[in-house]
């Protein structure tokens, strides 16, 4: 008897490590089921992310085509903007120089249409005196002349 139930418990040993072994290999299916789902729902998320990022990428290549363009632009007013000023300064020194000539020529405090103006009286006025004969003869000649 002893032995029987010796074999019996050894029974009930086997039976139990198998029960045991039973549930942890049905925990390890329910396991191997969640880690199956975490990996196709983590390859769902790795393609979604995969595709920001190419998108993502194409829009700061865009941006930088973009910046590209304005750093050009920018560039092309600054040079246009530079030529401008050396422009005007250079007309701003040929009106001073114009200036200077025409005080030269024909002094006086004013404008340039009132001066060719007194320049044309005086001139009809030697004209005139040179008709009548008495104008300097030294001027008379230059008029003619």
């Amino acid at each position: 008897k002893t032995k029987v139930s010796e074999l019996d418990q050894a029974v009930v040993d086997i039976e139990s490590v198998a029960n045991m072994t039973g549930a942890g290999v049905s925990k390890s299916e329910q396991d191997l089921a969640k880690v199956s789902m975490l990996s196709h729902n983590n390859s769902a998320v790795a393609a979604d992310l995969r595709e920001q990022f190419f998108s993502a990428a194409a829009r700061v290549k865009n941006a930088t085509a973009e910046v590209e363009t304005l750093q050009g632009t920018v560039l092309s007013l600054e040079q246009s903007a530079m030529q401008k000023g050396s422009s005007s300064a250079d007309l701003g020194k040929k009106v001073g120089e114009l200036e200077i000539m025409m005080n030269d020529i024909m002094p006086g405090t004013h404008d340039i249409a009132s001066r060719i103006d007194r320049a044309q009286a005086t001139l009809q006025d030697y004209h005139a005196q040179a008709e009548a004969g008495i104008l300097d003869p030294i001027i008379a000649s230059k008029l003619r002349g």
